[in-house]
């Protein structure tokens, strides 16, 4: 079996366990709070953590997981304060984005369930909150859902298409239609920033930011403690349609910039493949090296000459399990968004 097949198995363990969890959560009678909690610390730290981390090493015997899952590569260190910018102008977009989507489902006739989501009875249950909410997913999720996934990807040649697959894949791992949006649209952003950088730490960052804001926001809107001038803010973006949509278009140009120069910061001068035919024949002759992401070399060869290690291909039926955890994922999440038109 192929390593590629290998991680295609271990990103299905950690679907299907999340899919079992949802079903046994929703089975035991525990109240919101302390359900939400004890499914977070399982789901997180057994499913997307130890699980796929012990059957990484009883599988690859010669892998070096945190080099897979892109936690050791050497970044420019201007990327970490950058990252939270980003995670603000991510939070942004997605609260404008969110707005958009939810008036798109309840549009064609998706009904909401109205559930009572966190009780903040007490200064500890912000901090679980803040734990098994923010903490934990900007962890756990990135280590499975980007760094795994693209590690996974690592013979897909097109950025743009590992960073399609990670948005969506991000998405139906949520395995719920009213999230799918804005989650494959924040994995798109994160997807960008692993894949542009080699390295999830800096989407730890983003995803910590993004969770957390959103758990503030909460907790402050139950607490009646919200400034007066984000609500006066709020109250004026959210006036009409037209008022979303241009805080949305200014906060996306706004991120779109900051993500073009986390790529900028992050990219050698070496770092890039040939140009051309011309430049590729002859590296080809020559057999010079370009360097990936992660300051590895990637040597072209001679023909017919074999002093030289060439990368791998993945075949089609190692990426098996991979498509199987798609299409689980996504299944359940169509499944939710048909029992919300019915209901």
């Amino acid at each position: 079996m192929s390593k590629t097949f290998k991680i295609s198995g271990i990103i299905l363990f950690s679907v299907t366990g999340l899919q079992v969890m949802r079903i046994i959560s929703s089975l035991t009678p525990l109240s919101d709070n302390l359900s939400g909690w004890i499914f977070s610390f399982i789901m997180q730290c057994l499913f997307l953590g130890l699980f796929p981390f012990l059957l990484y090493k009883a599988t690859i015997k010669d892998g070096d997981f945190f080099k897979d899952v892109l936690v050791k590569t050497k970044i420019n260190p201007i990327s970490y304060p950058l990252a939270i910018v980003i995670g603000l102008l991510t939070y942004f977009v997605n609260v404008g984005f969110s707005a958009f989507w939810g008036t798109f489902l309840t549009n064609i006739g998706f009904t909401y369930v109205s559930g009572g989501g966190t009780l903040f009875t007490s200064p500890e249950v912000l901090i679980l909150e803040i734990i098994t909410s923010c903490m934990l997913p900007a962890i756990f999720e990135e280590i499975v859902d980007r760094g795994l996934l693209i590690a996974n990807l690592e013979n897909v040649k097109s950025d743009t298409a590992k960073i399609i697959i990670v948005g969506l894949f991000f998405g139906a791992c949520h395995q719920n239609a009213p999230q799918f949006g804005p989650t494959a649209l924040a994995g798109v952003i994160i997807g960008y920033m692993a894949i542009k950088s080699g390295s999830i730490l800096p989407g730890m960052i983003v995803h910590f930011m993004n969770n957390f804001l959103i758990t503030i926001s909460n907790y402050l809107s139950q607490k009646g403690l919200t400034p007066k001038i984000i609500t006066q803010l709020e109250n004026l973006v959210f006036l009409n349609g037209l008022t979303v949509l241009f805080a949305l278009a200014v906060s996306g140009i706004a991120l779109v910039f900051a993500l073009y120069f986390f790529e900028k910061i992050n990219t050698k001068p070496e770092n890039r493949k040939p140009k051309n035919e011309i430049e590729e024949t002859i590296m080809a002759v020559y057999g010079i090296p370009c360097y990936d992401k992660n300051g590895m070399p990637i040597y072209y060869a001679k023909q017919n000459d074999t002093s030289l290690p060439l990368e791998s291909k993945a075949k089609a039926t190692d990426y098996v399990l991979l498509v199987v955890a798609f299409v689980s994922a996504l299944a359940v999440t169509a499944f939710t968004f048909f029992w919300g038109l019915l209901r």
